[in-house]
């Protein structure tokens, strides 16, 4: 890993922001969910805006300073640990493994659009995009020949 990836798992101090400059995110999200029909995360995005307000004083913008896909990769590199987390909690779920796939998936997906559009360095190929998603669904279909 080069530092310039490294930096990417870098937590960005909350005092880095900048207020009042930018589109506000969340409600170009509400609407995406919305319009894909995903209803039942809207609640949910709604209230991590009013989080977010409350915590930064503003809601998330284009504009805060913030070095945005650092903020990306920290943010699905900690669901991925949670999801790993939970299932420690309760081993052996199918769903619980096929979301932690999901979302190991999305984080190389995410960490490939990010080397292409920063060029940090050689982007993952399709090839290798392919291959995680396989092994995410292999790993699916072992657990639940497992939980059988």
């Amino acid at each position: 890993m080069t530092n310039q990836i490294a930096t990417l798992a870098t937590t960005i101090p909350v005092s880095a922001t900048i207020h009042g400059v930018g589109e506000e995110v969340f409600p170009r999200l509400i609407q995406r969910l919305h319009d894909i029909g995903c209803k039942e995360l809207i609640p949910l995005a709604e209230e991590r805006n009013r989080l977010g307000i409350a915590k930064h004083g503003q809601p998330l913008r284009t504009g805060d300073g913030r070095h945005t896909p650092t903020e990306i990769m920290g943010e699905i590199l900690d669901a991925t640990v949670y999801g790993e987390k939970y299932d420690m909690q309760h081993p052996g779920d199918p769903l619980i493994e096929d979301a932690i796939a999901a979302t190991i998936v999305a984080a190389l997906k995410w960490l490939n659009a990010i080397k292409n559009r920063e060029a940090i360095q050689q982007p993952w190929t399709q090839e290798e995009l392919d291959r995680a998603e396989v092994k995410a669904k292999e790993l699916k279909t072992l657990l639940m020949e497992e939980s059988e």
